[in-house]
């Protein structure tokens, strides 16, 4: 049974006070995107260095989560998220492989990847 629409609240299952999240920024002239996370800021500042040194003209920095939510029956309803991520399904850890600021974008991601498993969730930044 759907709780009542003024009472549904997303439920947080990757976040908590020990289990962080922290997502690698790209900005350039024309971008100013989110690009993955990872679940400690050292992976996500590797991630960071390793994808500026093939990018040169971009700056990367490393910004923290504030919830990812896996409860994805209710979109509509979150009216306070701003970006969508995937994540492999048959992977043991848990990583976001790629961030879309919109919710078209990951469903065409999805659409044209439909031989891989993923799972997807929606992020909420500070």
């Amino acid at each position: 049974m759907l709780p009542d629409e003024e009472d549904y609240q997303p439920i947080d299952e990757l976040t908590s006070d020990e289990h962080s999240w922290y997502a690698v920024r790209m900005v350039g002239e024309d971008v100013d995107t989110l690009l993955t996370a990872a679940t400690t800021e050292s992976d996500a500042e590797g991630i960071a260095h390793r994808t500026a040194t093939q990018y040169p003209d971009f700056s990367f920095s490393v910004v923290p989560v504030t919830g990812i939510f896996m409860d994805n029956t209710r979109y509509d309803k979150m009216t306070d998220l701003q970006w969508y991520g995937v994540m492999p399904a048959s992977r043991k850890d848990n990583y976001i492989t790629q961030i879309f600021a919109n919710f078209k974008d990951l469903n065409t991601f999805l659409s044209d990847n439909r031989a891989e498993k993923y799972r997807f969730v929606s992020l909420m930044m500070k």
